[in-house]
């Protein structure tokens, strides 16, 4: 195993230790604390540097936050659909989110980032998933009767729904690939992905994201016009993504410092 990744594996240890004691766990802390000293002692680190480097890793992630609480009770169309509008929104304006609680009253999910990237898709996510729902609504209302028969009110605007948020990422995804700076936007969100990682388990170390289950499209007419919905979506000029912006800004800066 290479230095560098038994430093982060010090780094993490250190983390947990000084999280646990925060909490009260003194035990539980003490016992992070003596194998961060066993890996110190065994390999020669220099402990003195490893906190400055995790200081200077601190200070990189000025500025970023967590987003309230944003709990989503099932609704009339489920869930899924709104877990995955918040990550098309949250990929395309460089923030990341998890998932808490297992019962149907305290399910809730939090975005992280950057301030501004946070306060963005916090915004979207609010008037998108209200938009969304009205919009399948009333898809559904202007069917005949007998095609409101042939499939339940839930599965409709469930799939309606996916497809909306399927619409919303070729249209994100689609406006990357034209921008004239879609190579810089590719290396951005690469870059801050692994940015968005570390700040998560620095933030909760030992906390995995879970894998999303593979969702079958019951209805794909719906499907389809509620990705026409999602594709074809404008805010007034408002953007849906500011990672191109980001991305210009970022060359810019990098011009200048050259």
């Amino acid at each position: 195993m290479s230095t560098e990744k038994i430093s982060d594996i010090v780094k993490k240890l250190i983390a947990k230790a000084q999280s646990a004691k925060e909490c009260g766990n003194l035990e539980e802390a003490d016992a992070f604390a003596a194998k961060a000293n066993a890996l110190l002692l065994k390999h020669n680190l220099d402990r003195a540097k490893l906190m400055a480097e995790m200081s200077a890793e601190d200070d990189k992630f000025a500025g970023w936050v967590w987003s309230e609480k944003i709990y989503y009770p099932e609704n009339l169309a489920g869930d899924r659909w709104r877990k995955d509008l918040i990550k098309v929104l949250c990929r395309f304006n460089l923030c990341g989110h998890l998932l808490s609680g297992k019962h149907e009253k305290d399910k809730y999910l939090q975005v992280y980032g950057l301030m501004e990237n946070v306060e963005t898709v916090v915004f979207l996510y609010n008037f998108l998933q209200g938009l969304f729902l009205d919009m399948a609504k009333d898809d559904r209302a202007r069917l005949t009767k007998e095609e409101r028969e042939e499939v339940c009110r839930h599965t409709y605007l469930k799939d309606w729904l996916m497809g909306a948020n399927e619409g919303l990422y070729r249209k994100l995804k689609d406006g990357q690939e034209k921008s004239e700076y879609s190579q810089a936007i590719g290396q951005l969100i690469i870059y801050n992905d692994k940015a968005l990682d570390k700040f998560l388990h620095q933030e909760k170390p030992g906390f995995t994201l879970n894998k999303p289950r593979h969702i079958q499209i019951a209805k794909p007419d719906a499907f389809e016009r509620g990705f026409e919905t999602g594709r074809n979506t404008e805010l007034n000029g408002r953007r849906l993504s500011n990672a191109e912006e980001t991305a210009a800004k970022k060359l810019l800066t990098d011009k200048n410092n050259k």
